[in-house]
C-alpha cells in the first residue's frame, strides 16, 4: 500500500543498524520485525505503568467525594470511557504504523501545531508528574524508614527530598539504556505489585467486613448534593482515564499490531490502575486518610508496612521511566535539529533538570496533584475527540508516512506555516467547554455537569468541530492531504 512506503530523501539511515537505532529513537517508523511486545509484555508494561502510588492517591482522593461504594462505580465507569477514548486515537495508529505520536500528530496539527501540543500536553505534564512521583517516592522511603526506626515520618523534611531526587536520577539512568531496560523493569515490578494489591486487599478486609466498608461515608464531601460529588468522582477518574493520553501512543508503537496496540490498554491499563484505586479508596475509608505513604504504614504493622512502601516507592520509578521515555522519543520529534543532536543520555538529564527544581523548590506540589490531575483532562479529553475525528472519520484510518517523515516544507501536513488553525481552534473550544461546564480549582460546576461530566461534553464538542471545519474548509484550501469523499 502506498501510504506504507518511506522516502524521506538523503537523511534517511543507510544501514539496518543505524535505521534500527533511528527507529528505536522515534526518527523513523517501527518495523514489524522491531518491535518488541506482544499482547501479554505490552500488558505488563501497562499494568506496570498504571500500578503505581497515583493509583492509590487518586483513590483516595475519590473517597474524599463518595463512601466506598459509590467510589468504586465511580472508578469503573470513569476510567473504562476515559481510557478507551484515550486508546482510539493515539494506539491504534502507533500499531499500524509504528509511526511516534507526536509525529503522527502532525497530521491533525501540523509540524508546529504538533510543537505546540506537545509543549501544552507533555513538557509541563511529564514534568510535573515526574517531580509528584518523585515525591511520593520520597515519602514511601521516608514513612519506611520511620517505621524501622520508630520515628515519625516528616513529609517535607530532607530525607523526602534527597530520596526524591535519587528517584529522578534513578529513572533517567534506566531510561537511558534504552526500551529493553524498560521491559525489564517492567517484567519484574509488574507482577510483584498485583500481589501486593492482593496483600493489601487482603489485610484491610481482615479489619473491616465488605458489607461494614461499603457502609462506610465520604471522608470529606464538599456538597450536600451526593449526586454532585459523585459526578465530581466520575470526573476525576475520567481525567485519570484521559491522562494516559500523551504516553500510551509511544508504547504501542512497541507493540506488533493495532490489536495488540489496542486492548491491553483495557486490561493493563484500565484493570490495573481501577484495582490499584480501589485498594487506595478502601485503605484511605478504612484508616481515616487518602495519603497512601500514611495509611500502608499503618494497615498491617511495621513489617508489613515496610515491605508495601518499598514496593510502591519502586514502582513510582517505573511509571516515571515509562512517562520519561515516551516524553524524550516525542520530544526528539518535535524539536529543532539542535535538540535532536543531543546525546540521549544528556536529553534526558536536561528534562529532568525541572522535576528537580520542582522537589527542593517546591514540596507542597504533591499535596494539590488532585487538581492538577483534572486540569489535564481539560486539555487532553480535547485531543482524544480531535484524534478520533481525523484518524477515523477523516482520513478512515490511513496516514502518509512520507508525508510525516519528509521534509516538512513540502508535506500535505504543512497545513497553514505549519500549523492546522482547524485543529487548534478545536482544541481551544473543547478547554473552553471543559472549563465553562466544570471549574477543577474551584469545583463549581454548571447544571449540565450532573447530567454529562465535563470531560465528555469536551471531547465531544472540539471532535464535531474538527470534523466540521475540516470538511469545510480543508479540502477547499488544500489543507492535509485528506481523502476525497
Amino acid at each position: 500500500m502506498a501510504e506504507t512506503r518511506i522516502d524521506i530523501g538523503r537523511t534517511a539511515p543507510q544501514t539496518g543498524s543505524e535505521y534500527g537505532e533511528a527507529a528505536e529513537r522515534g526518527d523513523l517508523p517501527l518495523l514489524p520485525a522491531e518491535r518488541l511486545w506482544g499482547f501479554w509484555e505490552f500488558t505488563y508494561a501497562n499494568s506496570a505503568l498504571a500500578i503505581a502510588t497515583w493509583a492509590f492517591l487518586i483513590g483516595g482522593a475519590v473517597g474524599l467525594f463518595v463512601g466506598p461504594k459509590e467510589g468504586i462505580a465511580a472508578i469503573v465507569i470513569g476510567n473504562i470511557i476515559g481510557v478507551i477514548l484515550t486508546a482510539l486515537p493515539t494506539c491504534v495508529p502507533a500499531g499500524k504504523y509504528g509511526v511516534e505520536q507526536f509525529t503522527a500528530l502532525r497530521s491533525q496539527f501540523g509540524p508546529n501545531g504538533s510543537r505546540l501540543v506537545y509543549f501544552l500536553a507533555v513538557v509541563f505534564l511529564t514534568m510535573g508528574w515526574l517531580a509528584v512521583l518523585g515525591m511520593m517516592f520520597g515519602r514511601s522511603i521516608d514513612g519506611l524508614t520511620a517505621l524501622v526506626s520508630g520515628g515519625e515520618a516528616n513529609p517535607l523534611g530532607p530525607k523526602v527530598m534527597v530520596a526524591a531526587i535519587g528517584a529522578i536520577l534513578l529513572t533517567w539512568f534506566v531510561v537511558a539504556k534504552g526500551p529493553t531496560s524498560i521491559k525489564f523493569f517492567n517484567m519484574v515490578i509488574s507482577p510483584a505489585l498485583v500481589l501486593l494489591m492482593g496483600w493489601m486487599m487482603y489485610l484491610i478486609l481482615s479489619h473491616h467486613s465488605f458489607g461494614e466498608l461499603m457502609a462506610m461515608d465520604a471522608l470529606d464531601p464538599p456538597f450536600e448534593d451526593r449526586t454532585l460529588n459523585f459526578i465530581i468522582a466520575v470526573e476525576v477518574n475520567l481525567a485519570a482515564g484521559f491522562s494516559w493520553w500523551p504516553y500510551i501512543g509511544n508504547l504501542g508503537r512497541l507493540t506488533r499490531n493495532e490489536r495488540t496496540a489496542f486492548w491491553p490498554n483495557t486490561v493493563g491499563i484500565f484493570g490495573a490502575a481501577a484495582l490499584g484505586e480501589i485498594v487506595g479508596l478502601l485503605g484511605a475509608a478504612a484508616l481515616g486518610n487518602s495519603d497512601p505513604t500514611i495509611w500502608m504504614a499503618q494497615v498491617g504493622g511495621v513489617a508489613v508496612g515496610v515491605i508495601a512502601l518499598g514496593f510502591v516507592a519502586f514502582a513510582n520509578v517505573t511509571s516515571m521511566a515509562n512517562i520519561l521515555y515516551t516524553s524524550i522519543v516525542g520530544l526528539r520529534q518535535i524539536g529543532t535539529r539542535a535538540i535532536r543532536a543531543i546525546r540521549w543520555e544528556v536529553l534526558l538529564f536536561l528534562f529532568c533538570i525541572v522535576p528537580l527544581i520542582l522537589v527542593v523548590f517546591y514540596p507542597t506540589m504533591y499535596d494539590g496533584f488532585f487538581i492538577f490531575l483534572v486540569w489535564t483532562s481539560a486539555l487532553n479529553s480535547a485531543l482524544a475527540g480531535i484524534g478520533i475525528a481525523d484518524y477515523f472519520f477523516l482520513r478512515r484510518q490511513r496516514l502518509d508516512l512520507n508525508a510525516l517523515h519528509g521534509e516538512q516544507s513540502h508535506s500535505p501536513y504543512r497545513f497553514a506555516g505549519g500549523f492546522n488553525p482547524i485543529g487548534i481552534v478545536a482544541l481551544a473550544v473543547g478547554f473552553v467547554v471543559y472549563v465553562a461546564i466544570f471549574n477543577p480549582q474551584t469545583l463549581e460546576s454548571a447544571p449540565a455537569f450532573k447530567y454529562l461530566t465535563a470531560s465528555l461534553p469536551s471531547c465531544f464538542s472540539a471532535g464535531l468541530l474538527h470534523y466540521v471545519l475540516t470538511r469545510i474548509f480543508a479540502g477547499r484550501l488544500g489543507w492535509g492531504g485528506y481523502p476525497r469523499r
